[in-house]
């Protein structure tokens, strides 16, 4: 049997690896979970946050769940965000990101409310976020527009916000990529403070 070690794969081979492996695999947040019976030997009740989104994969999935289904999780990863709690935060989504951004709202200990910028394709889509207490009107800003112009309404905004000290953020890739490099260069946001990320791409959603 020959077995192949990602270690000495190629950067290219590597990459496909992962891609094979992970192929069928999707990440979302687990917004609590909890023993069904005390004497259970392990958690086996939760809600998992999943924003539906027209016929993206993930909205497929969830979509054909009956009741009675089993959902195992292969891995789990706290979503730790540690230079979230000082400074001036500003925190960015779009429709996928909207679970990650409400629970890193949940669970807000910095004393300085952030500055939020919430995209959507849909003013409807706006509404998962009704119930959200942090959510000070004049430090939110609501965005509706096709994805190929978040770059361009985000960083609009952006150019009214005087100080920002802490990013986390997570939009379209091109997008993402754009802002990530106006926060670094323009505001002097260093890479351990700017957690700007790709949570999906444009150009292979229009390939698909």
């Amino acid at each position: 049997m020959r077995v192949e070690s990602r270690k000495y794969l190629s950067s290219k081979n590597r990459q496909k690896l992962l891609n094979s492996t992970n192929k069928d695999i999707r990440l979302y947040t687990l917004r609590k979970s909890w023993k069904k019976n005390h004497n259970d030997d392990f958690v086996n009740q939760g809600y998992i946050d999943i924003f539906t989104h027209g016929e993206t994969a993930g909205s497929q999935w969830a979509n054909r769940l009956t009741v009675g289904d089993v959902i195992m999780s292969r891995s789990e990863a706290k979503d730790k965000h540690p230079h979230l709690l000082n400074g001036q935060a500003l925190l960015i989504a779009d429709e996928t990101a909207f679970p990650a951004l409400a629970g890193i709202l949940e669970y807000w200990q910095n004393p300085l409310s952030p500055y939020i910028i919430i995209i959507s394709e849909s003013e409807n889509e706006q509404h998962y976020f009704k119930n959200i207490n942090l959510l000070e009107t004049s430090q939110t800003h609501r965005v509706i527009c096709p994805p190929e112009d978040q770059s361009t309404k985000v960083l609009s905004i952006l150019e009214n916000i005087v100080g920002i000290d802490v990013v986390w953020a997570a939009f379209e890739s091109e997008s993402a990529k754009i802002v990530r490099h106006y926060l670094r260069n323009n505001r002097q946001i260093i890479g351990k403070n700017n957690h700007t990320k790709a949570y999906w791409n444009l150009k292979s959603k229009k390939n698909t």
